[in-house]
């Protein structure tokens, strides 16, 4: 009986072990048996295929990356970090802030994010983006206009929401609440 195992061929017994060499067609018909192509995922290494962690670097972050493990992409730092986590979301990267941080910062105030996203902007730089290359952001208690509820006053911007009070609208206490910056970016929320 003869069964693959790593390097080696099992033969007669379990206790005899007789090395063999065994061909790299060999092992790529038992690794294909083993681990379809079609569920294997491509290797590179993480500086080629994680633009976030490049861009943090570029601005003298040091990220911590637990993703590989199930985790999150750390990065220790308050509310100074908000331009560039906002710059970052829009880019696709979403981070989040959590003020009591987590084990990888030490429990220490920052950001974090969860899977490996891919940059939207990059892809828009690529095609012609004269529509999104305009765009001005709102920021807190900005005026705007949308294309379905008129004026109005932003109230709160997160990573992913942004409140808004519109003008005469008394149907809300605090605001309508939209996707951000999808409301932005597809043109219905624009600033005054």
């Amino acid at each position: 009986m003869s069964k693959l195992q790593g390097s080696r061929h099992l033969i007669e017994g379990p206790e005899h072990f007789e090395e063999e060499d065994i061909s790299p067609e060999e092992i790529e018909v038992w690794a294909e048996k083993r681990y379809p192509s079609s569920s294997r995922m491509s290797v590179a290494s993480d500086k080629e295929r994680d633009w976030v962690i490049l861009k943090l670097e570029e601005k003298g972050l040091a990220p911590i990356d637990k993703r590989p493990q199930g985790g999150a992409l750390w990065v220790a730092g308050r509310l100074e970090l908000k331009p560039l986590m906002d710059e970052l979301a829009l880019a696709g990267a979403p981070f989040n802030y959590a003020i009591h941080g987590g084990k990888a910062i030490q429990y220490s105030p920052g950001w974090w994010m969860r899977g490996y996203p891919d940059n939207v902007i990059s892809s828009w730089i690529d095609e012609e983006m004269p529509v999104h290359a305009h765009i001005r952001l709102p920021e807190v208690a900005s005026r705007v206009r949308h294309a379905l509820y008129g004026n109005g006053t932003v109230q709160e911007i997160s990573v992913h929401k942004i409140r808004v009070k519109f003008d005469g609208d008394g149907r809300t206490k605090g605001g309508r609440i939209f996707n951000y910056p999808a409301v932005v970016l597809d043109g219905y929320l624009e600033v005054l």
